[in-house]
């Protein structure tokens, strides 16, 4: 499990998972199975190397989508027997190192059976489905054939169905010996009720009253003792006889017997099932693989989600967009913009205004190479990616208060960190340099993408230094900006933000090296409502800087 966790973070920390919004989404995913669940935690990435496994297990999740989409009632019925498919790993496990399973383990067992049956009846009503996963074509029934002599299957387990005749013979033993200690013991309680007029309570108690004149014969007589007494009252048990104590040792020792020769019927019934226990471990490893495919497949449903294909070189996405951020602007009435974007090896630089979206755009690739590489179909019109070895991305405030860091001291390490790992991987870059004053910054910043331009590396770094443009080989984008604005409008003093967001054109579009990058800050400001003044006086002490 430890080794599993090394390999989750070797692709994507943490830090990153949370960054983008993957770890939010991970935990939403509900396998239907306890197998199911134990295999998530579990689950890897698919890497380079397994590009061909990766785009199989996309068939497969194709495959149930298309049939889904055409019969949804048969979906609700593999869902419904899903749900019903019991743990039995722990019991595989007692049979594996035991070969000694209690009545409770064989029923458990049974029931695994009984639905993976279930489960491979209803693939089968679909040829590619069924074809596609290995549930349709294990021998379920013979299984359940073990442990359903009678001719008509049924989900439950009695060791009775295996009863020999010892065991017939014990088990009614074990019955008169019982009711002979009953009928005894009943007799003999009655009996005290009747001397005495006594009614028993619902604990098998007498409660008679102090002033009772049978009282002290109650004390005196050897077939009851005093359980306890209160003010007004002395409660009376009653003590068996010496026949009923014999009738008694003489049903537990019968029932002893039977238990016995029950335990006889399940040893041989586990020498029966143990040499199929290989077969059992790929039961569920094929039903744990159904339900993270069925899960999966539900949650990309849910964003109408794309395949995603292979490509060796590039990142190219269209029409992409963020889930968790879809999520909050459907509740706010609004509508997300979508990007299209191409990423190949080397720098990609994306430049554009305050609120403009940028940060989204980072989390938006980073989220969906990630859903890639562990088998989703991704939030997209269009996705073409390679399998990447890691994603790595430096976005928000990393501020270390443990080391005493500062946003700026925190940047650098994690980004000294990601430099020194020997692969290329995808590098999301937010704002490299912004801790510091503008000039290092912008110095820093620069020269960080010119080294990684050079590198094999996916780098995507967004950034407000338009220095950065100037780095030969890059990709240059741009968010389109505040689209103009009715005369007047900027004057008015309500819904700053909603307003902003409305004028905000939030697509990505490419930048060519003539093009000039247009500054929007100070409008932004001013529609967030900074005082005119301000505002009039910073856009003078601009121009007057551009002309020096």
């Amino acid at each position: 499990m430890k080794m599993m966790r090394e390999g989750m973070a070797m692709f994507i920390t943490e830090q990153t998972s949370s960054a983008i919004g993957f770890a939010s989404l991970w935990s939403r995913l509900r396998p239907l199975t306890p197998m199911g669940r134990q295999r998530k935690g579990e689950h890897l990435p698919f890497l380079p190397g397994e590009e061909e496994r990766w785009q199989q297990y996309l068939d497969q999740q194709q495959t149930l989508w298309k049939t889904v989409s055409l019969e949804k009632s048969w979906g609700r019925s593999i869902e419904h027997v899903l749900s019903q498919v019991p743990d039995v790993e722990p019991i595989l496990r007692r049979l594996d190192s035991t070969g000694q399973l209690a009545l409770a383990d064989w029923f458990g067992l049974k029931q695994f059976l009984w639905q993976g049956e279930r489960l491979a009846m209803l693939l089968k009503q679909e040829e590619c489905v069924a074809t596609a996963f290995a549930v349709a074509s294990l021998p379920w029934q013979s299984l359940l054939r073990i442990l359903n002599p009678a001719p008509k299957l049924t989900p439950t387990f009695s060791v009775d169905a295996f009863a020999d005749s010892s065991l017939q013979r014990w088990k009614k033993t074990c019955r008169q010996s019982e009711q002979a200690w009953r009928t005894c013991r009943e007799r003999e309680i009655k009996a005290v009720e009747m001397d005495y007029d006594l009614r028993r309570t619902r604990d098998e108690e007498w409660i008679v009253a102090r002033e009772s004149p049978h009282l002290e014969r109650l004390k005196q007589d050897a077939r009851l003792r005093v359980q306890r007494e209160t003010m007004f009252d002395v409660i009376f048990i009653y003590v068996s006889s010496e026949e009923v104590r014999a009738k008694q040792l003489a049903w537990e020792e019968a029932e002893a017997d039977k238990e016995k020769a029950e335990q006889q019927v399940l040893a041989q019934l586990s020498l029966s099932f143990r040499p199929h226990h290989m077969v059992l471990l790929e039961a569920v490893e094929a039903v744990a693989r159904l339900d993270l495919q069925w899960v999966r497949m539900r949650m990309a449903m849910t964003w109408a989600g794309r395949r995603p294909l292979w490509e060796r070189e590039q990142i190219e996405l269209q029409q992409a967009y963020h889930p968790l951020l879809k999520e909050v602007m459907d509740a706010q009435g609004g509508k997300i913009t979508p990007i299209d974007i191409c990423v190949r090896r080397g720098g990609t630089v994306i430049i554009g205004p305050n609120m403009g979206g940028k940060t989204m755009v980072l989390k938006t690739i980073g989220l969906i190479c990630a859903l890639s590489q562990y088998g989703f179909f991704v939030p997209a019109q269009g996705c073409h990616l390679p399998l990447l070895p890691y994603i790595e991305a430096l976005i928000g405030d990393d501020q270390d208060f443990h080391q005493g860091l500062s946003s700026f001291g925190a940047q650098v390490v994690r980004l000294k960190k990601v430099l020194a790992r020997e692969n290329e991987g995808l590098l999301l870059l937010d704002e490299i340099g912004r801790g510091t004053n503008p000039v290092e910054g912008a110095a820093l910043s620069t020269a960080i993408t010119a080294f990684l331009s050079k590198k094999r590396h996916w780098t995507i770094h967004i950034t407000h230094y338009h220095d950065v443009l100037t780095v030969f080989g890059i990709a240059r984008y741009r968010v389109a900006g505040l689209r103009a604005t009715k005369k007047g409008e900027r004057d008015k003093e309500e819904e700053w933000v909603n307003r902003l967001q409305a004028c905000m054109d939030y697509r990505l579009l490419p930048v060519t090296s003539e093009e000039s990058v247009p500054y929007q800050a100070l409008q932004i400001a001013l529609r967030l409502g900074l005082p005119a003044e301000i505002v009039s006086e910073a856009e003078m002490r601009m121009k007057e800087g551009r002309k020096d």
